[in-house]
């Protein structure tokens, strides 16, 4: 989207010193490390970035932080902190002892996440919009 607004040379630039910042930090650590040398340049990379990305983003879209942590931060918290902990409290309960086990408690994991952020993190109107789309690319009228 904000490759399509006119920022492609702005995400370029970013995408590039991120990705020097993360060669460079992995290959310096790597021979110390090993591959967690290779997870700390990621991590580092896209943390060198992230606040001036936001900020193009911000920009781009007329928004300020405020407007990020009303609309998206906050209502996101609200669902996922007690949801983790709920998962937590499961997980002491319940321990899958192979793949099936494992998958069946992640889609629930997964799937009671959708459906609280769903619920309670989206606004009306976006719920509107999500359901409209599905329905446009599963075919129902």
């Amino acid at each position: 989207m904000i490759i399509g607004m006119g920022y492609a040379r702005d995400v370029m630039v970013f995408g590039l010193v991120s990705t020097l910042c993360n060669l460079v930090i992995s290959i310096a650590l790597i021979s110390y490390i090993g591959v967690y040398g290779v997870i700390i340049g990621t991590i580092v990379g896209y943390g060198i970035v992230w606040y001036p990305y936001m900020r193009l983003f911000l920009r781009a879209l007329e928004l300020d932080w405020s407007a990020v942590w009303r609309r998206i931060i906050a209502p996101v918290l609200v669902v996922v902190v007690p949801w983790t902990l709920l998962v937590l409290g499961a997980h002491a309960v319940v321990t899958p002892h192979g793949l099936v086990g494992t998958m069946v408690v992640l889609a629930v994991s997964v799937g009671t996440a959708w459906i609280a952020l769903f619920a309670f993190a989206l606004r009306v109107d976006e719920r509107r919009v999500l359901l409209s789309h599905a329905r446009s690319i599963f075919g129902a009228a």
